[in-house]
C-alpha cells in the first residue's frame, strides 16, 4: 500500500512539473524544496536503523529504471523526513519526502531503551501455499561481499523465489545493497552517514 501512496504522488508531482536537466549531482535533495510531505509509519524494516538516524545520511542506487538517492533531511525525536530524488527519465530528477513517524508502541519502547525487533521474515514450510493455490517459494539465505566504491560491504543473501535480495548492516536504511528480481534490479552505487 505504501508503494501505491508513493507512487501516486509521484505522477502528481510530474503532473505540476517538477524537473530539473539530468545530472548525477542534482540527485541531491533541493535546498528549497516546496512540495507535499508525506506522511506514514516507519517501515519495520528500518527500526534497526531509527535510533541511529542523521542528518545527511545516504543512499544512491543504479537500476534497470534510472538512478535514485535517498537521504535524511530532518531528524527530531517524533520523525525523520526522508527525500527520494530519482529520474525517470534521461533529462529530468524528480523529488519526494517522506516523513515516517514511530507508532506509540515503538516509541514507548525506544524510550525505555529496548530496540524493536524488526519484520520478520516468513520462511514458508514444505506444503505450504499461497493465497492463489501456488506452493510458496521457499527463502534461502547465504553471505557474500559486495564492492561499492572502495568498500567492501559483508552482506546476507536472501532469495525468495525469482528475487535475490543482499542486505549489510552499514547502510542506512533498511540495508538493502543490491536486489534482482524479474521486474526490478538495482544496486547501491555510493552510500554514507551524516556527521
Amino acid at each position: 500500500m505504501n508503494a501505491l501512496r508513493v507512487w501516486l504522488a509521484c505522477l502528481i508531482v510530474m503532473a505540476t512539473g517538477v524537473a530539473h536537466a539530468q545530472d548525477k549531482s542534482l540527485l541531491r535533495p533541493d535546498p528549497n524544496w516546496k512540495g507535499m510531505l508525506i506522511e506514514f509509519l516507519y517501515p519495520k524494516e528500518w527500526l534497526a536503523y531509527y535510533p541511529t538516524a542523521k542528518v545527511g545520511d545516504f543512499v544512491v542506487y543504479s537500476g534497470k529504471f534510472g538512478d535514485k538517492r535517498e537521504e535524511v533531511v530532518a531528524v527530531t525525536p517524533d520523525y525523520v523526513v526522508v527525500s527520494r530524488t530519482f529520474s525517470l527519465r534521461k533529462d529530468s530528477v524528480t523529488e519526494l519526502r517522506t516523513q515516517y513517524k514511530l507508532s506509540d508502541d515503538d516509541k514507548k519502547k525506544l524510550a525505555q531503551g529496548i530496540q524493536p525487533p524488526a519484520a520478520k521474515t516468513k520462511t514458508p514450510t514444505k506444503g505450504k501455499t499461497t493465497t492463489k493455490g501456488k506452493p510458496a517459494a521457499k527463502e534461502e539465505e547465504t553471505s557474500d561481499t559486495v564492492k561499492v566504491g572502495d568498500k567492501e560491504l559483508k552482506c546476507e543473501i536472501k532469495k525468495t523465489g525469482k528475487t535475490t535480495t543482499w542486505h549489510s548492516s552499514e547502510l542506512p536504511f533498511d540495508g538493502i545493497v543490491k536486489k534482482e528480481s524479474t521486474g526490478e534490479s538495482f544496486t547501491v552505487s555510493s552510500f554514507g552517514r551524516g556527521k
